[in-house]
């Protein structure tokens, strides 16, 4: 294996991957895009939709939100707006 970021990167992101994989949002993801090649089940995106939700979370638990950050809309718009986005 490469240099030492290399040797600690790499097995940190497969299991990102892994838990991404088992997660409820990789059926989802594969419910909409009728399948594991759509533009929602790819990895970058699970994974970048996991760390905006993260991003919310932690922000909302020291009472900010910052809609340039991650999207703070409540779930009740989604439903209203019946769009068809994964909710992680």
């Amino acid at each position: 294996m490469g240099n030492l970021g290399e040797q600690k990167t790499a097995p940190a992101f497969a299991n990102l991957v892994d838990a991404l994989n088992k997660s409820p949002m990789a059926q989802r993801a594969k419910r909409i895009t009728k399948g594991d090649e759509g533009y929602w089940s790819r990895i970058i995106e699970r994974a970048a939709r996991s760390f905006e939700n993260y991003v919310i979370y932690k922000m909302e638990e020291k009472g900010y939100n910052n809609d340039f950050l991650a999207n703070v809309d409540p779930l009740e718009k989604f439903a209203e707006a019946r769009i068809d986005t994964p909710i992680c």
